[in-house]
């Protein structure tokens, strides 16, 4: 309905298990977050990776498999992190003098401390995560991330141009539609956009 030329599924989670259903359902461009960072990690000098992510993420495989694709030898190990999520809902990042911050901090430690010095890269593998890329980078001294969210960037960016549909950025607009719009929602957007954002509720019809 909102006529638009490129869909990006930005969530790993979804991206794991509903794209392919969207390229058979919809004639536009859908850019997922798995095969662009697949794509981005080919481009780089790897022998171990760690993927962070919700427990569907990570219980589905699909980037440790992708990555065995990509290089048999690569390893690759997946941590389910369900604690990050809610710590950055509520703010824990924007103050490091907080007990909050503190919480993360250690969270942070208890989820990836075992792997530190035994990967060379992270794939930060849910969307709250490159809010707290700093923290991470902290406890895990180093280690090179990498964000999906990039990766699919530039692969919509790709796909427009060599579609000659890239815009260029004159008459830019936002529009933010959520399917379950309630305060807590509004103050979520506000800490990790940095930014007052309006939103509008939408409803989507079962298929």
């Amino acid at each position: 309905k909102q006529n638009v030329k490129a869909i990006v599924v930005a969530c790993n989670s979804a991206s794991s298990v509903a794209v392919e259903v969207l390229k058979e359902t919809f004639k536009v461009p859908i850019i997922g977050v798995i095969e662009p960072t697949i794509k981005c990690i080919s481009k780089r000098k790897t022998s171990s990776i760690l993927v962070i992510g919700t427990m569907r993420t990570v219980k589905s495989n699909v980037y440790q498999r992708k990555l065995k694709e990509l290089n048999s030898e690569i390893e690759v190990f997946g941590k389910a992190c369900p604690l990050i999520v809610p710590l950055v809902e509520e703010g824990a990042f924007l103050n490091k003098s907080s007990l909050l911050y503190n919480a993360l901090i250690n969270t942070l430690e208890y989820y990836l401390g075992e792997y530190r010095g035994k990967v060379s890269h992270i794939i930060l593998g849910c969307t709250h995560y490159p809010t707290i890329e700093n923290e991470i980078k902290f406890v895990m001294d180093g280690v090179e991330l990498i964000d999906p969210g990039e990766c699919a960037a530039l692969e919509l960016k790709e796909i427009l141009e060599k579609d000659n549909m890239l815009s260029e950025g004159k008459n830019r607009f936002e529009k933010f539609f959520v399917t379950d719009l309630s305060e807590k929602t509004e103050e979520v957007a506000k800490i990790i956009l940095q930014r007052e954002i309006t939103m509008e509720e939408v409803y989507l019809p079962e298929l």
